[in-house]
């Protein structure tokens, strides 16, 4: 099907995916790879890690093509909540150091003085702590979490910095929806430029409050201007009956959706919020 309709990568960026985002009102692509869950998975469940593969994400020249402004991500460390089989490194180690500088190389190098771009994300909704398998930095000795992250953002910050000294560094992509430890906070403000935050408030008026005094407050606390890097909600289709939940049909989930952007639209802090 996607040989007789598009033909070609370019035609599919330039008449599939381009011309939907400018039709639906977007004006930034955020992300680019695509994610394939191995195994059964309950989707709604966040303490629940899976096997996931994930494509390569766009290239210098697939972006070209596209021309509209763009964000990129940076696999800095497996360390998504997400991820059934995280890795914590030690940010301590040769090892890291040079993980980082090939991690630029390999991907900031090659988009470094593109007009489109935005600037960087880097871990997927880190488990800084309480990862659900039990995995952490805890297992790393007795340095406390605020020294760890505040080597792990030095030392990514530096590696980026060597090959792009002007595109923002976007950070993390927190989850908003667990605590975000005041520490790894404190140790990343020296070295981001934008908080970035993916937060799935209930939809209701006491959640969506809810999602706009954590993010005023994380604002307040690090001075950081705020991105929603994510913001979802579901119903039950006829393809997914299991994606049920208090939304009932797609009109709601659009005028979920309107309340929850309406209510943050205003705020200085914020920068922007992608989906």
């Amino acid at each position: 099907v996607w040989r007789e309709r598009y033909g070609s990568r370019d035609t599919w960026i330039e008449r599939g995916v381009v011309s939907d985002l400018r039709e639906w009102g977007f004006n930034t692509i955020g992300w680019t790879a695509e994610c394939v869950a191995v195994g059964d998975i309950d989707v709604n469940d966040w303490d629940a890690p899976f096997d996931a593969k994930h494509s390569p994400q766009w290239s210098r020249r697939d972006h070209d093509v596209a021309d509209m402004p763009y964000c990129l991500s940076l696999p800095v460390a497996s360390i998504e909540g997400w991820n059934i089989n995280p890795q914590y490194p030690d940010v301590f180690s040769r090892e890291w150091e040079d993980w980082c500088a090939f991690v630029a190389r390999s991907i900031v190098r090659d988009h470094a003085d593109d007009p489109n771009l935005i600037g960087y994300f880097l871990t997927d909704v880190p488990a800084w702590t309480g990862h659900p398998t039990g995995a952490g930095f805890t297992e790393k000795g007795e340095r406390d979490l605020g020294a760890i992250a505040d080597k792990y953002y030095c030392t990514i910050h530096e590696a980026i910095r060597s090959y792009d000294p002007d595109h923002l560094i976007l950070g993390d992509r927190y989850n908003g929806n667990r605590a975000l430890p005041a520490s790894v906070l404190d140790a990343m403000s020296p070295y981001v430029d934008v908080l970035s935050v993916q937060y799935f408030p209930e939809a209701t008026d006491e959640g969506r409050d809810r999602m706009r005094e954590d993010l005023a407050r994380w604002h307040t606390n690090t001075g950081k201007p705020v991105l929603i890097a994510d913001i979802g909600n579901w119903c039950a289709t006829a393809a997914n009956p299991h994606r049920a939940s208090e939304l009932r049909d797609q009109r709601e989930r659009g005028a979920d959706y309107v309340a929850a952007l309406s209510l943050v639209a205003d705020e200085p802090w914020l920068i922007g919020w992608h989906w």
